[in-house]
Parts: structure tokens; sequence; C-alpha cells
């Protein structure tokens, strides 16, 4: 059996696109559930250290960075950087790779965020990589902030209607265009499908959201819950797509979900 495919490299290479880079530049609001988050924590990162992974276009930056003490915003796509540095120019964004951010000292922030799901983008053994490093450059008390594709979501067969999707539209042109998106999304799904995985803990699977283009992981609250502590990290709350608090899960209305950590 070949080996599986390094899934980090796939994805780095699908978010260098300069056009994935433009589309990202363009989202500037945050969603219902960082509202709630952002809100309840807000003594934690208000006037405090923070470490903002994986921004990409520069959406996050704008709402933490000017009432933070201190921020440093990073991304494993140069593309992203240089357009979220474009977007935000007075701030401090770097090029850095989640699993080894060995440029930052131990216990160096007080609160970090890693949002839109940029920590599904690695494998298995990577991510361990990515929690252990959040647990490490943390201050002890600091909060950690991140989400995640819900393996326990009802919508999760349905890739097949994602993929088939076409927007028609009065315009011709626009018309044929969404029938040739049809073709570009096979494509990518037939190749980023050499990837899939599906264990009792997660699945790695195409992604819709990047036109099947990048396998992400996927894990229920249960798994993230267990994955937080053996990172050395304390669970305090999940957060569905609207905000509201998941008290028992598993949580199948929620595409993707919130966690709150804490270094104890």
């Amino acid at each position: 059996m070949p080996p599986s495919p390094d899934i980090a490299t796939i994805n780095q290479g699908v978010y260098e696109r300069p056009g994935l880079a433009r589309w990202y530049s363009d989202w500037t609001t945050l969603w219902p559930v960082e509202e709630v988050i952002f809100a309840a924590t807000a003594s934690q990162w208000q006037g405090a250290k923070v470490l903002d992974i994986g921004i990409g276009g520069g959406r996050t930056c704008g709402f933490i960075a000017p009432d933070a003490g201190s921020y440093v915003g990073v991304d494993y796509s140069r593309t992203m950087v240089a357009s979220a540095q474009a977007r935000h120019p007075g701030l401090d964004l770097r090029h850095g790779d989640a699993r080894g951010l060995t440029m930052f000292a131990d216990g160096a922030f007080d609160f970090i965020l890693f949002s839109f799901n940029g920590i599904d983008s690695v494998d298995d053994a990577d991510r361990a990589l990515i929690l252990a490093e959040a647990s490490r450059l943390l201050r002890p008390g600091g909060t950690f902030v991140f989400s995640s594709h819900n393996l326990d979501w009802s919508g999760n067969g349905r890739f097949v209607a994602d993929m088939l999707r076409v927007t028609l539209s009065p315009s011709p042109v626009r018309t044929a265009k969404a029938f040739a998106r049809v073709l570009v999304r096979a494509r990518n799904y037939l190749r980023a499908r050499k990837a899939y995985v599906r264990t009792e803990r997660y699945m790695i699977t195409p992604d819709a959201g990047d036109e099947f283009a990048a396998p992400h992981y996927y894990l229920g609250a249960a798994e993230a819950k267990r994955q937080l502590e053996a990172a050395g990290l304390e669970h305090l709350q999940t957060y569905d797509w609207t905000g509201t608090p998941v008290e028992a899960p598993p949580d199948t209305g929620s595409s993707s979900l919130y966690y709150v950590a804490r270094k104890p």
C-alpha cells in the first residue's frame, strides 16, 4: 500500500495560490460564534499578549489587534501573509508553521487564537504537535481558542450535492462558468480523496469550502476534549456555529465547532 499523502504539504500548496488569498482577503466579518467567544474571553485578550495563528487574508487581525497589549499574527502560507500585510500594514504579521513556532519563547502569550478550522489542515500526528506548541507558548492560566470541522455533523455525507451545485444566471457566460466549476470540483475531489482516512477518532476528507482541493481533518467534540487534555490543556467550553454552548456532545447541527481551553 502506498504511503498516505502529506496533507499539510497539499494544503500549503492550495493556500499559496494568489487567487485563494484574494478570496480570503475579502472576508471582513466575524462569525457569530466568534463574537460570542471574543466577548466571553475579553478579559483574557484585551491588553494581553496575543498570538493569532492561521491569519489567512487578515480577517481576524483588525478585530483583535487594536485592543491587545501586543499582537502577532502568523500563517504558513507566505501568500496569505503578504495579503494580510497589505490589508494591515502596521501589524506584526509573520510567516510561521504552527507545528513549530520556535521563534517564540515558552509562556510568551496570554491568548492564542487559531480560527476558521486552520488546525484541520494537517494530519493526526501534526495536530498533536500544534496542540503541544499551543500549550508550550501559553503562560499558566492562558487561553487557547480554535475551531475544527465537526465529524458528527449531519451534513457530512452531502459532498456530492456540494460538488454538483450550480448557480444559474441570466448571463450565459456566468452560467457556463458555474458548470465549469463542477468539473473543477470533481477533479479536485479525485485528487484530494487520495488522502482520505477514517478511524474511530477522526476523518480526513476533501473540504467543500476550498472547492474540494484541500483534504481536512474532522473530529467530534469528545475527541477534541481528549486531545486537549493529552496536550496538557484544560477544556473549558465547546460552542456551535451560532455561539450556543454545546453541553452534551455529540452535536449534529454545526459543520464546525469552536473550543475554548486553558493552560492550568
